[in-house]
């Protein structure tokens, strides 16, 4: 997907996705990305690594795009393979891929629905933006209810698919990230709902 610019060939971003579609055989099992209830513990599936190549974060601190995401397709097919069966037995109540804009964006979309908080904790080496604005392929942020937590996690531990509890939903309101005991993001849902979803239509007036 080029285009040629003064006479040199130039990616165009973005590029084209290709979506698949499958058949789902029991309407009554299909998963939703949004928090569901207080109290429901919120898991990052896959491994963090702090890759912002071709993100808008690195466009902001760096004022290009550059570099590329890598994809592990047996790991991919692995994780996938994991959620469809979690979701067959019933044991996750929500379940959101980290795409554009990482973990923290990812997080808040999954509160806009309800308008229900989180708090979560991270523990890493990995520079703190870098760890929730990475865009690295292969990651979920899935809930479970309390009383689903031991299936759940033993469950995990067999498939071998790695994972972190992260923290819990709450009737807060507010979206809370903390990097290694620090805390780097506190915000109103409401607040980040209202200019998520009006940015396009300011960015146009």
């Amino acid at each position: 997907n080029e285009t040629v610019i003064d006479g040199g060939k130039r990616a165009v971003f973005p590029t084209p996705t290709v979506v698949c579609v499958g058949v789902l055989d029991d309407v009554e099992k299909h998963m939703t990305l949004d928090f569901k209830d207080e109290g429901d513990i919120i898991y990052l599936l896959g491994i963090n690594s702090g890759n912002i190549s071709g993100s808008e974060y690195q466009k902001l601190l760096l004022g290009e795009f550059s570099g590329e995401q890598k994809i592990d397709l047996k790991f991919e097919r692995k994780l996938q393979l994991f959620l469809i069966e979690a979701i067959s037995k019933g044991l996750i109540k929500s379940a959101h891929d980290i795409s554009e804009g990482g973990m923290v964006v990812c997080l808040f979309e999954s509160s806009f629905n309800k308008c229900l908080g989180f708090e979560v904790s991270l523990e890493s080496r990995i520079r703190p933006d870098l760890l929730i604005f990475g865009e690295e392929q292969s990651r979920v942020i899935v809930t479970v209810s309390e009383g689903l937590k031991k299936e759940f996690e033993e469950f995990l531990s067999l498939s071998k698919v790695p994972f972190q509890m992260l923290g819990f939903v709450n009737a807060s309101g507010k979206g809370v990230i903390r990097c290694n005991g620090k805390k780097v993001i506190e915000l109103e849902i409401e607040r980040v709902k209202e200019v998520y979803s009006s940015s396009l239509q300011k960015l146009l007036s």
